[in-house]
């Protein structure tokens, strides 16, 4: 039996260019390889910028965003789904993480306030304070800051001082991710715990999928042992082309 290959991959520095994000480089690549491949993005970005990506390139992969808080799936790829997911607009959901409203009321508890002070938020910068922090331009800034599951922020205070914050968050089942330019509060999750969970639902939507043709198969087998026997320049011969087709169209 043939396997399916799942590929997983970054975005930034890795699919995009670094310094202007474009996928023009690589993309006649990325869609060769893609007719017999899944290709799972698994990113830092949100999922309005991996939305934009896809549709300015008309991709239709699933996506992994905000370092593992949730996976997307297009509904284009018409997929049996082990459970039933979350919607939202033209994909599936399953939310790994934390929801930003969560996040936002542990920052106000009183507690956190020393740390706190410490940290330069990206949903609480203006326009000017995000370019200059993100080196971004408008068209992709607006929806880098448009976050669902984690808060982006600049470390002001000491390394001591960001370690007891990281070992404090836990206690209340978030974490901090160390990213290129801003750490991460989020729940806990990561980009590697998300890419098992996509296996594991993958694997189980594949076993589904599997058993349906079996079963399938099994009954046109059965059809075609019932078929007429006929004849052709004194010999027999089974007639079975339309079994043929009837098979190709069940197990493609």
């Amino acid at each position: 039996m043939n396997q399916q290959v799942i590929i997983f991959s970054d975005l930034d520095g890795t699919l995009l260019n670094h310094k202007n994000f474009s996928f023009e480089e690589i993309l006649f690549f990325f869609k060769k390889i893609s007719k017999k491949t899944i290709i799972i993005f698994n990113t830092s970005k949100t999922f309005s910028e991996v939305k934009k990506i896809c549709s300015d390139y008309s991709l239709h992969n699933p996506f992994i965003v905000e370092n593992g808080s949730a996976v997307f799936i297009p509904k284009k790829l018409k997929l049996i789904l082990s459970k039933k997911l979350e919607s939202q607009d033209e994909y599936y959901k399953l939310v790994l993480g934390s929801n930003l409203d969560d996040l936002i009321k542990f920052t106000n508890l009183r507690k956190c306030y020393r740390f706190i002070s410490e940290c330069s938020f990206l949903h609480k910068m203006n326009t000017k304070k995000l370019k200059e922090s993100t080196g971004l331009s408008n068209s992709i800034l607006m929806n880098s800051t448009k976050r669902d599951f984690s808060l982006p922020f600049l470390w002001n205070g000491t390394k001591d001082l960001i370690l007891e914050f990281s070992s404090f968050v836990q206690n209340y089942n978030f974490k901090i991710l160390k990213g290129g330019r801003f750490y991460h509060l989020i729940g806990n999750v990561d980009k590697g715990k998300a890419m098992v969970t996509s296996l594991k639902n993958l694997v189980i939507i594949r076993e589904i999928v599997i058993k349906k043709r079996k079963a399938i198969a099994t009954v046109v087998s059965e059809r075609a042992r019932k078929k007429t026997i006929t004849k052709t320049s004194g010999k027999t011969k089974q007639n079975s082309t339309g079994v043929e087709i009837n098979l190709q169209f069940v197990l493609a």
